[in-house]
């Protein structure tokens, strides 16, 4: 992707591997989810907690104007719903605004 950021990329690769070895793992007893945040999160973009989000697959979400962003606050609500309300299991998906 040319416009990853490049020192995001060994942490990316860590996070690809982990996601890897869950996808092969076929013990049924085993029920994860990973959630993919937004492009913009995290300390370097801390944003305001909104109450709600949206969900995707496996690709990046963004609003009409082109961003991806999601609080930590609102990341977290994410994480308790699915923990609560399991919909994604044995997935990833991504959540965003």
């Amino acid at each position: 992707m040319p416009d990853f950021i490049e020192e995001a990329r060994p942490e990316s690769l860590e996070f690809a591997g982990a996601l890897d070895n869950l996808r092969a793992n076929t013990d049924d007893r085993l029920d994860w989810f990973l959630i993919s945040p937004a492009e913009n999160f995290g300390q370097h973009a801390p944003g305001t907690a909104r109450g709600h989000y949206r969900v995707g697959g496996d690709i990046l979400l963004r609003d009409e104007e082109g961003r991806s962003e999601i609080s930590a606050e609102d990341i977290a609500l994410a994480i308790i719903d699915e923990v609560e309300n399991p919909v994604h299991r044995r997935t990833r998906f991504s959540v965003a605004y």
